[in-house]
This record gives structure tokens, sequence and C-alpha cells, in this order.
């Protein structure tokens, strides 16, 4: 009797388990579409923009600001997996002490997590491009500047909150939904 009354306690806890589950997954997909949705409508992205706050008052800072967000979002430079801040800052004409404070004074991040931003969001508006589609997931992360495909998927579900694959199946099913509804 008391083996059975432990089977039904375990067989209950599981399905709340699953319903709990369940719903905690529904939601975080509505939480994506209504980003997606919003992103459709404005050029923001999934993830939180990088605030690039200058210093009024130094101009070599300044400058050195909108190169590092010109090489940034014009030239890409991060989509090079081999590159380090030293190598950007001679990019930059500079060397890698100043312009590690500068990064980390004016967007709060530190070099790494700011390449790892632009190459998240890079990945991110390559899964939503129907042309992508036929593309790994390997590949987009090589694309994207990263050397192996453990540290893309790690990166990515850190950035975006699910694995790439889950993200490129949902923004998949919410193109073909929305085809469906036009």
């Amino acid at each position: 009797m008391i083996e059975y009354a432990v089977i039904l306690l375990l067989l209950t806890s599981n399905i709340v388990f699953i319903i709990l589950f369940i719903r905690k997954d529904r939601a975080h997909r509505n939480l994506l579409k209504q980003k997606l949705q919003k992103q459709s409508s404005s050029s923001s992205l999934l993830l939180d923009e990088i605030k690039y706050e200058q210093d009024k008052e130094d101009k070599n800072g300044q400058k050195m600001l909108t190169e590092l967000q010109r090489q940034m979002e014009e030239e890409k430079v991060f989509l090079d997996k081999h590159l380090t801040i030293a190598s950007l800052a001679a990019k930059m004409g500079t060397n890698k002490t100043v312009l590690s404070k500068v990064i980390n004074k004016s967007t709060g991040h530190t070099f790494p997590s700011l390449l790892n931003y632009y190459r998240i969001q890079e990945a991110v508006n390559m899964l939503k491009e129907e042309q992508n589609k036929q593309y790994t997931l390997e590949y987009i992360g090589e694309k994207c500047g990263y050397a192996n495909r453990q540290v893309f998927h790690a990166s990515f579900k850190q950035e975006v909150g699910m694995t790439p694959n889950r993200f490129k199946k949902f923004v998949i099913n919410t193109q073909m939904q929305s085809k469906i509804s036009n």
C-alpha cells in the first residue's frame, strides 16, 4: 500500500513538473515573439543595444569612441575570429590599455563581452533571415567570428536565453505562422 502511495506521489510530482515546464516554455516563446515583432517594426535588435556614452571633456576619448563604434558597426571587425584588443587598438592607432579603458568607461562592457554582444547580434540577424535557413549553426557561428561551436552555443544561450538551434526553430515557426495569417 505504501509503495502505491509513493508511486502515485512521484507520478503527481512529475505531472506538475511537466505542466510548469510547459507554461514556462510558452511564456518564453511569447516573450521572444513579442521581441521579434518589436524588432521587425523598428531597427532595434533582439538584444539590448550597446550604449556608447561619451565623455564630453575627453576629446581623444570621443574620437576613439566614434572610431570604435564605426569599426564595430560599419567595418564589422568582430567577425574576425582572431581579433584581439591589441589588434583592434593597433588598427585604431592606440594601445590596448587606452582602448580597454574607453570600452569599459563608455559601454560598461569589457572587450570580450563587447565582442560577444556584436557576434551574437550578428548570429541573431543571420538566423532570422530566410536565405540563411540552409546554413548549419556551425557555419553561422563561424561566420559570426566564433572559432568553435561550443563557445558559440554557450554564448548564444547566455545572451538570448535559448540555444541557437531552438531559436532557429522558433524563428522558422514564427515566420511560417505570419505567412499563414497573411
